[in-house]
C-alpha cells in the first residue's frame, strides 16, 4: 500500500508527537519497534527528519584477534560518564598521529537537567590521557551564539594540514520534553591547539522554524598542500518542506569564518516513488578535488524500499560542482534481525592522496543486503567516479552475520582501512564488535581484524545506538572510533565513546 504524503501541518504535529513519546522512558511507538529502513511502506518518507532528530534527543564473546598481521592497540575509553555517547566521529592531526579528536552525541548535560549536545574528547599522547569538551554555547555554559539553542548533535570533526581542529554539528531549539523542535542549524567551532580549547562557534546555515531543517552534516578539510589547501567543506541535507529535500555543500577558505553555500543535488528522477535524498558526506582528492556522495531512498514499482548512491565533484575548491550522477544504482538497503535500533545504508567515500601507485583512486563503501545478509561492499574509481570497479565484499566471515555502519579512510601510505560494526562473534547474530578491514592493494582484497576486546549488548539502549561510527587514518596508525556498551546494562543507556590504534 502507498501512503500519501502528509501536509506540512500534519508533519509538524507528527514530529511533536514522536518527540514527546520518545523522551518518555519505556514508551513504545512505531519508531521504537524494530527498524527495517527509513522508508518502509507504512511510513511516509517526509516523516523521516523529525523522527530521526527526536530519536537522538531522547535518546559477550571472548576476544581473539582475527589476523595477527594487523596490530591493534588497547581499547581506550575517551570519556567516563554514565550518560550516553553515541554517533562517534573521529579525526587525526596530520602533523601528529598521537593528536586524536573524537566526537559524539553527548548526553552528559542530562545530569544538570539539559539534554544532548556535541561532545569532543582530545588526546595528544595517543590516548593515555583525554580532555573532554563541549562545543561552546551549551546549556549552562558560557554565553555565545548557540546559547539560545537547547539541543546539539550529529558531530562533525576535521583537522587541516596546519593542525587546526574543527568541530560542530546541528543545533536546534525545543521544549525540555522534546516538543516544538525548530530552527535546526549547523554551527562550527575551531581549535588552534589541537582540540583542547575552542573558539566561539560560527553559524554555517541557519534553520528557520520548522520550514528549513538542516540534517546529517559531514565535514572534511583540504590538507593536500595544493591550491585549495586549508579549505573546509560541509555537506548536509536541507529539508524545506514536502518535495523540497536537497543536498547542500558549504565551503570556507578562511578557516571557517565565512561560508558559501550551494545546492548540489538535482531533482528526484521520475518513477522513484516517495524518493528523497539524505546521508551525504564529503571528501577531498589529492589535487583538491571535492567529492560529495549521498543516497536516494525510494520505493520501486513493487513498493519495495530501494537505494541509489549519487555523487558530484568540484575541481575549483567548491566554487562550482558538476551535475550530479548515479555512482551506484543497485543498493539493497539493510534490514537486520535482532535489531530494534535504527540501522541504515549510508554511502561513505575516501580518496587516496598518497604518492603510491593508487594515488587519486576514489573509494566508495556501503552496507548492502543483496546476498540476504548485511555485508560491507566497496568499489573504486580511477577517473573521479565516472566509472567504477565491481564491488568487493570487505568482511571476510563465512557465515550470515550482519555487518553495518562502515566508514573508510585512506592512509598517507595508500592503505585502505574500513571500520564497521560486526556481529560474527555471536552465534545469535546480536552482540556487536568493532572490526577493521585493511587493503594494501588498492581495495582489491581485505584482511579483517577485530578491534573491540569486549562485545556490546545493544539492549543498553535498544532503540538508538547512533547513525554511524568513523575511522581516521594517520601516518603510523589508524583510529577507528565507536559507541561501546560494555560498561552498561540493559536499559541504563550507558554508551561510551571508544577508540584504539590500528597500526600501519
Amino acid at each position: 500500500m502507498r501512503l500519501a504524503r502528509p501536509t506540512r501541518c500534519g508533519l509538524v504535529l507528527l514530529t511533536v508527537f514522536v518527540a514527546a513519546v520518545l523522551l518518555a522512558p519505556g514508551a513504545t511507538t512505531l519508531w521504537s519497534l524494530p527498524a527495517e529502513s527509513r522508508l518502509p511502506a507504512i511510513l511516509p518518507a517526509s516523516a523521516e527528519p523529525g523522527s530521526r532528530l527526536m530519536a537522538m534527543v531522547t535518546a559477550g564473546t571472548p576476544f581473539t584477534p582475527t589476523d595477527g598481521r594487523i596490530r591493534v592497540g588497547p581499547n581506550l575509553q575517551t570519556f567516563d560518564d554514565p550518560q550516553p555517547q553515541n554517533e562517534i566521529a573521529v579525526a587525526v592531526n596530520p602533523l601528529d598521529d598521537r593528536n586524536v579528536l573524537v566526537g559524539s552525541n553527548d548526553y552528559r548535560l542530562r545530569a544538570v537537567g539539559a539534554s544532548v549536545w556535541v561532545g569532543m574528547y582530545t588526546t595528544d599522547d595517543a590516548g593515555k590521557t583525554w580532555t573532554a569538551n563541549l562545543v561552546p554555547g551549551y546549556p549552562g555554559g558560557p554565553r555565545g551564539i548557540l546559547s539560545t539553542y537547547q539541543f546539539g548533535g550529529d558531530p562533525i570533526l576535521a583537522f587541516d594540514r596546519d593542525g587546526s581542529a574543527y568541530a560542530g554539528g546541528i543545533f536546534f531549539r525545543g521544549t525540555p520534553t522534546g516538543g516544538d523542535i525548530r530552527d535546526v542549524s549547523i554551527a562550527l567551532s575551531r581549535s588552534d591547539d589541537g582540540g583542547f580549547t575552542w573558539n566561539k562557534p560560527v553559524i554555517v546555515a541557519f534553520g528557520k522554524a520548522q520550514s528549513i531543517f538542516h540534517d546529517h552534516p559531514q565535514m572534511t578539510a583540504d590538507a593536500t598542500g595544493g591550491a585549495f589547501d586549508g579549505n573546509v567543506y560541509i555537506s548536509w541535507t536541507r529539508f524545506g518542506g514536502v518535495g523540497q529535500i536537497d543536498i547542500l555543500v558549504a565551503a570556507s577558505s578562511d578557516r571557517g569564518a565565512t561560508w558559501t553555500i550551494q545546492q548540489v543535488s538535482g531533482p528526484i528522477p521520475q518513477g522513484d516513488a516517495q524518493g528523497y535524498y539524505q546521508d551525504s558526506m564529503v571528501t577531498v582528492g589529492p589535487n583538491g578535488e571535492v567529492y560529495v556522495v549521498w543516497d536516494e531512498w525510494f520505493l520501486d514499482q513493487g513498493a519495495v524500499p530501494r537505494t541509489k548512491i549519487w555523487m558530484t565533484a568540484s575541481r575549483d575548491g567548491g566554487a562550482t560542482f558538476a551535475p550530479s550522477w548515479v555512482a551506484e544504482a543497485d543498493v539493497a538497503p539493510i534490514s537486520l534481525p535482532n535489531a530494534a535500533y535504527r540501522h541504515d545504508t549510508y554511502p561513505v567515500a575516501a580518496a587516496d592522496a598518497s604518492t603510491g601507485p593508487f594515488r587519486g583512486r576514489l573509494y566508495l563503501t556501503w552496507a548492502d543486503q543483496g546476498t540476504g545478509d548485511a555485508d560491507i561492499l566497496l568499489k573504486s574509481s580511477d577517473d573521479g567516479g565516472v566509472t567504477w570497479s565491481s564491488p568487493v565484499r570487505v568482511n571476510d566471515d563465512a557465515g550470515t552475520a550482519a555487518q553495518f555502519f562502515p566508514w573508510v579512510a585512506v592512509g598517507p601510505d595508500g592503505r585502505v582501512d574500513v571500520a564497521f560494526y560486526d556481529r560474527r562473534d555471536d552465534p545469535n547474530d546480536y552482540l556487536l564488535n568493532e572490526y577493521v578491514a585493511r587493503s594494501q592493494d588498492g581495495g582489491r582484497s581485505f584482511v579483517n581484524v577485530r578491534v573491540s576486546d569486549a562485545s556490546s549488548d545493544p539492549a543498553v539502549w535498544s532503540s538508538f545506538i547512533g547513525d554511524y561510527n568513523q575511522i581516521a587514518a594517520g601516518t603510523r596508525m589508524s583510529w577507528p572510533a565507536w559507541s561501546d556498551f560494555r560498561n552498561g546494562v540493559p536499559g541504563n543507556r550507558n554508551q561510551d565513546a571508544y577508540t584504539a590504534a590500528v597500526f600501519a
